[in-house]
């Protein structure tokens, strides 16, 4: 008798150890439990990922540069043609404290360029190009470089053009 008690006790601490493992395991819900996981919405269940619409910020372009894409922050001559591309200081009048671009690409900068373009950031030189354009403005050679002047106080000899002078009176 005493082996059948002996062979019984270790039957019911079995028993209760699988009980405990598949608790832990969460094999045994409660019926509430159960019932409400049944009811859950798909959307609960499943999670879709949806990517959200990047905001360009400072880290993705190259602040304190000119070099391509440029944005707020960028400085140097591709800034300075920016600004001229934009409109000069008709359009950016803080940026032309001294009569001459700045080449500090601020929030003036960004504003003209935004309402201009719908972008807050110039990816290359075409880009620019494309904006001087539609402003009426051409890139010339100075002496210092180059500069968007009006198509209209374009040099003769850049339109193809050669002067004709009288040889004799």
């Amino acid at each position: 008798m005493g082996i059948k008690i002996l062979g019984g006790a270790i039957a019911i601490t079995g028993l209760y150890m699988i009980y405990a493992y598949g608790k832990k395991k969460g094999w045994f819900g409660s019926e509430k439990k159960m019932n409400e996981e049944k009811k859950e919405e798909p959307s609960k269940k499943f999670k879709i990922d949806v990517a959200e619409p990047q905001k360009i910020s400072e880290a993705q372009f190259n602040v304190g540069t000119d070099k391509f894409p440029m944005g707020k922050g960028a400085r140097g001559n591709n800034v300075k043609l920016l600004q001229q591309a934009l409109g000069g200081k008709q359009i950016l009048p803080n940026s032309y404290k001294r009569g001459i671009a700045d080449g500090m690409f601020g929030q003036e900068t960004e504003n003209a360029l935004l309402s201009q373009t719908g972008k807050i950031v110039v990816n290359s030189m075409s880009e620019i190009e494309k904006i001087a354009s539609k402003n009426g403005l051409v890139r010339s050679i100075t002496t210092s470089g180059f500069e968007y002047i009006p198509k209209s106080q374009q040099n003769i000899l850049t339109k193809g053009n050669l002067p004709t002078f009288p040889l004799f009176k």
